[in-house]
């Protein structure tokens, strides 16, 4: 564990990562993991895993939306909205997406593919960074003894956003289907 352990934490935490921080905080709770250090590589794959995530959406994330936008539903006058919802609350909205599953990637590709200021992004998402790693891992710890029960709910806020997914996909699919008037 102590091998792989922190580096398996680090990459976890470059994508969404509570499950990896919950993880880590039972681990750590166990004697596993160094709980500390567990936080701060937790915080750096966060902080590393979001700052990737915009400057990927600043370089490309634009072309993107232009050319497949439409099957998400986001049309001109959507994405002028967007940019101004950015301008106006996008460090509120780094903060809060941090702390809401699978929302995390999303908002920091739209913060940058939407021009968003990189200094206010890089301020609210070190921030909630801090805020975030510190809860999760805490939750993991403290509730180490309960661990299997948190992995359940977890499990099943999983399987509900995939049928979600599924059904946003089949949405996407009639939609596209739809306009080449084949259904």
């Amino acid at each position: 564990m102590q091998a792989y352990g922190y580096g398996f934490l680090f990459l976890g935490t470059l994508l969404e990562g509570e499950l990896v921080l919950l993880a880590a905080g039972f681990l750590a709770y166990l004697g596993l993991m160094n709980f500390w250090l567990a936080l701060i590589v937790g915080f750096c794959g966060a902080i590393a895993g979001d700052n990737l995530w915009f400057w990927m959406g600043r370089k490309s994330g634009q072309q993107f939306i232009e050319k497949f936008g439409r099957y998400f539903f986001l049309t001109a006058r959507r994405l002028k909205k967007a940019r101004i919802y950015f301008e106006n609350h996008g460090s509120k909205t780094i903060f809060i997406s941090r702390f809401i599953f699978g929302t995390r990637i999303s908002s920091a590709v739209l913060a940058g593919a939407l021009g968003m200021d990189w200094k206010n992004f890089a301020k609210s998402n070190l921030v909630g960074a801090v805020v975030w790693t510190i809860v999760t891992l805490a939750i993991g710890y403290l509730f180490g003894h309960s661990f299997e029960f948190l992995l359940k709910i977890f499990r099943r806020a999983e399987i509900a956003l995939l049928i979600l997914a599924g059904a946003a996909i089949i949405i996407l699919i009639f939609r596209f289907l739809m306009n080449f008037g084949e259904v």
